[in-house]
C-alpha cells in the first residue's frame, strides 16, 4: 500500500454464501450458462453479477465517506445498498423476482450462518499468514525495477477469495480479481506470488 497504489484483498459473505450454496447443490461453473434452467440458471447469473456488486457497493461507500469526511455511512444507507444488489439475508426480499433462488437461498442461509463467522477467521487468518510471505509492496517495487521507472503508475486492486470452487480464476477486470481461497495454502504461495506479479505488471 502507498499513496500511488492500493491492493485490497476480501472473503466477502456474500460470495462465500454464494460458494457455500453452489457447492452443496453440486452445480458446475464449466458447463455452458445457455444449457440451464430453472433455479440452476437463476443462482448461476447470480453468482456472476455479485463480485460487480459487491466492488460498486465497496467503491460507492468508499466515495460517500470521503465525501463527507467521516468513518462510516448512514445504517439507512447501507440498509438501502445491501438490499439493491441482492444481499440481504435471511429473507432475500430483494431477490423476489427469482423466487426459486430466493427459497434456495432461504433454505442454506441458517446453516450458513452457524459457521459463517469461524469460517471467516480462520480464511482471514489464513490470507494473513499468505501476506506475510508473499510481500505485495515488494512485488510492486519490483516490477516498477523491470519497467525502468522510478515510481509505479497508480492502480487499485482488489481481489476476493472463495473457498469453492477450489481451482477458480474470475478476472472481473484488471482490477478486480476472485480466486480460489486454496492460494492461502502455504504450498501455494508461489503460485500466487506469479499471479499477483502478472497482474500487477498490466496496472503498475
Amino acid at each position: 500500500m502507498s499513496n500511488s497504489w492500493r491492493m485490497s484483498l476480501d472473503v466477502p459473505e456474500a460470495l462465500r454464501f454464494a460458494s457455500y450454496v453452489g457447492e452443496n447443490e453440486n452445480y458446475r461453473l464449466d458447463v455452458d450458462k445457455e444449457t440451464l434452467t430453472g433455479v440452476a440458471l437463476e443462482w448461476r447469473e447470480w453468482w456472476e453479477i455479485l463480485p460487480k456488486e459487491i466492488n460498486g457497493f465497496v467503491e460507492d461507500h468508499l466515495q460517500m465517506v470521503k465525501a463527507r469526511n467521516v468513518s462510516h455511512t448512514e445504517p439507512n444507507q447501507l440498509l438501502t445498498s445491501f438490499k439493491n444488489f441482492g444481499w440481504y439475508p435471511p429473507d432475500f426480499n430483494s431477490l423476489c423476482d427469482t423466487p426459486a433462488l430466493q427459497s434456495l437461498l432461504q433454505r442454506y442461509w441458517p446453516k450458513f450462518e452457524l459457521t459463517k463467522d469461524v469460517e471467516k477467521m480462520q480464511l482471514v487468518t489464513n490470507m494473513g499468514e499468505m501476506l506475510r510471505q508473499v510481500v505485495t509492496s515488494q512485488i510492486v517495487k519490483e516490477v516498477t525495477r523491470e519497467k525502468g521507472k522510478r515510481e509505479p503508475n497508480p492502480f487499485n486492486l482488489r481481489i476476493d477469495f472463495v473457498s469453492w470452487p477450489k481451482d477458480y480464476f474470475c478476472e472481473i477486470s484488471e482490477t478486480h480479481l476472485v480466486l480460489t481461497s486454496t492460494y492461502f495454502d502455504p504450498a501455494n504461495y508461489i503460485t500466487f506470488a506469479h499471479l499477483l506479479k502478472k497482474q500487477i505488471l498490466k496496472l503498475a
